[in-house]
């Protein structure tokens, strides 16, 4: 354990006990670090893309149609590996560039994907930018739906129709305070991994 002569030893033998750490332990407080968006990968500086000029192409003239006030859904598939992160951030790039507000979710696989995760975080992301004030409506969902799902409120004969209606309550809030960011300003919203998403983000 590289023992300084003179000092004292960082391991003793107690007869009948076995060795035992003596060192002087020492505690050192850390910080969290501050919450940032999902990490993307960020297209390196003098890198071109190879091979994905058509789907560049196609994503810059969706971009062009969004600058129009007009929404379009594009998706990005492929095998791992292949660059499709990279050329999200690249047309994220693109869009930062015309003003376009952008905003990241992020799908896991290890530990699942919890409801509307990838949502949330686009939504968080919205919220500190002072684009929207998420916390109040989504705060106001989540109790009616806590109360919708009392079980002595679920033995009345409406019991299924009351159900579902919870289920869909915060899909529908986190859908228009989608809409209501973007009628601030263009908005570019990317989910990557999608198809680790949960049940509540395909919808």
């Amino acid at each position: 354990l590289g023992r300084t002569p003179g000092t004292r030893e960082l391991i003793e033998n107690s007869y009948g006990r076995g060795y035992r750490f003596v060192g002087e332990v020492r505690v050192q407080e850390t910080r969290p670090a501050p919450c940032s968006r999902p990490p993307q990968a960020a297209p390196e500086a003098g890198s071109p893309l190879v091979g994905r000029e058509p789907s560049l192409q196609r994503l810059e003239a969706a971009l062009q149609r969004l600058a129009a006030g007009q929404g379009t859904l594009c998706l990005l598939s492929g095998e791992p590996g292949i660059g499709k992160t990279r050329l999200a951030a690249t047309i994220e790039q693109r869009a930062l560039e015309q003003g376009t507000m952008v905003a990241w979710g992020r799908c896991h696989a290890a530990d699942g994907t919890p409801p509307l995760g990838p949502f949330m975080q686009v939504l968080n992301e919205l919220q500190g930018a002072d684009v929207i004030d998420a916390s109040c409506a989504l705060g106001a969902q989540a109790q009616g739906d806590r109360e919708r799902s009392d079980p002595a409120s679920m033995l009345g004969h409406s019991s299924g129709y009351t159900a579902v209606r919870a289920g869909h309550g915060l899909i529908d809030t986190a859908a228009q305070l989608l809409s209501a960011a973007a009628r601030k300003r263009s908005l570019l919203v990317i989910i990557d991994d999608v198809q680790w998403a949960d049940a509540a983000s395909l919808k």
